[in-house]
């Protein structure tokens, strides 16, 4: 994990968030170094494959970029 960049962990750190299965998930900011079409196409595929992989789980997802919301 150290050769790895700030925003490769951050992907990572998404990455591991979501595989794991649980009732909520709690993302605050974690993509804030992305452009904003990288940072909309991976809210939108998080949450979908939140949905579609688990059975009513509760997302918090904490966006510095309104536009996101």
């Amino acid at each position: 994990g150290k050769r790895l960049t700030i925003l490769q962990r951050q992907k990572l750190n998404v990455a591991r968030a979501i595989i794991r299965r649980g009732d909520y998930y709690t993302l605050n900011q974690p993509l804030p170094g992305l452009n904003p079409n990288l940072q909309a196409q991976l809210v939108k595929n998080v949450i979908s494959f939140l949905r579609s992989h688990s059975n009513g789980c509760t997302i918090i997802w904490v966006l510095s970029n309104p536009r996101l919301s």
